[in-house]
């Protein structure tokens, strides 16, 4: 039993762990893709500019 219970007490932790790298994860690609559309936007105004 006490296995059992140590691993039902460790799935909270494990969960939070889970979706804290999942959150990291996402932030970052939410950063690249705000990079490359702000490339996109600057090349964009660049060549209307021109």
């Amino acid at each position: 039993m006490s296995i059992a219970q140590a691993l039902l007490a460790a799935i909270p932790i494990v969960a939070i762990l889970a979706v804290v790298l999942l959150l990291i994860i996402l932030f970052n690609k939410m950063n690249r893709i705000e990079k490359k559309l702000e490339k996109l936007l600057e090349e964009q105004s660049n060549s209307s500019l021109q």
